[in-house]
């Protein structure tokens, strides 16, 4: 047969027909999920993942997760919503921050009943609009083996608690430290929820707040501390705070001349303290 004509350069380009240079690497397209056919990474650098598909972002990971999924973080991460605020659930059952560092920069995020384990968050210093960072309508968070830090975040809550919505906090430290007052609740209940903190760490400096507004709290085995506050404690009619174990709660220099105490326990609050416990605040009753 005669041999076809070559094509002009221009148009071997457009048509593919262009020989591949040798290299010494392999180019590979990557599917949705980030992985090749194969599961072989080319260019692509897996941030988080679920099972065995990786994706190039915490937030991406966040989209599909489902509520029987876990997200482990592979890199540091960001979690920023940008143009999709729909996708501000979060659905996975377990987030395993894998000693990593995840940086909070979008506010109202709605958790299902999620387990936050093993690593940090930082919480981008800024106003945050909405109710609250982290936010939960009838469903349980529970932070575990964590630190959270919150400094400079100022808005309504960091964790706000809706309809019968727990927290459990499990060996872990929540952290706020600022150098002026800075308007911020750190944790609302404004249900019937319950709230344990179990051998963690809470520490509180300039917030004017409420530390803990509203809910049933359980303080196990662990140090609360804060400083320059609006009110430590504010406790309603029918909820509850129990100092249990070895803990120890120390509140100091409060703000607000308008509440009394570092602890208000309003109508039917009930306050009790364990023998081994200590509190180092003022308690009343209004």
């Amino acid at each position: 047969l005669p041999k076809l004509p070559k094509l002009p350069l221009r148009l071997a380009r457009l048509f593919g027909t262009m020989p591949t240079p040798a290299t010494g690497r392999v180019t590979v397209v990557l599917n949705d999920a980030g992985l090749t056919e194969a599961g072989v990474y080319g260019n692509f650098k897996p941030v988080a993942k679920i099972g065995e598909a990786v994706y190039g972002s915490f937030y991406e990971a966040v989209k599909v997760a489902q509520t029987d999924d876990t997200i482990t973080l592979l890199e540091d991460a960001d979690l920023y919503f940008a143009d999709e605020p729909m996708y501000n659930f979060v659905y996975a059952s377990e987030i395993d921050l894998n000693g990593k560092t995840l940086t909070i920069k979008d506010g109202d995020l709605r958790f299902s009943n999620t387990t936050i384990k093993d690593g940090n968050i930082v919480v981008e210093p800024k106003n945050y609009g909405g109710t609250a960072v982290f936010l939960m309508y009838d469903k349980e968070l529970t932070i575990e083996n964590t630190t959270i830090t919150a400094t400079g975040v100022s808005g309504t809550y960091l964790i706000g608690l809706e309809g019968n919505s727990d927290l459990k906090v499990d060996n872990s430290e929540i952290i706020i430290d600022n150098e002026n007052p800075v308007k911020l609740t750190p944790v609302a209940c404004k249900g019937t929820g319950t709230i344990v903190i179990n051998k963690s760490e809470i520490a509180f400096n300039n917030i004017n707040g409420h530390s803990f507004l509203g809910g049933k709290y359980s303080i196990v085995d662990s140090n609360i501390e804060t400083n320059g506050v609006k009110t430590g404690f504010y406790i309603r009619n029918g909820q509850s705070l129990s100092i249990e174990g070895t803990s120890t709660v120390t509140m100091t220099n409060r703000l607000a001349s308008d509440y009394q105490y570092d602890i208000n326990l309003y109508g039917t609050a009930i306050y009790s303290v364990a023998e081994g416990a200590t509190v180092n605040a003022t308690v009343g009753r209004n």
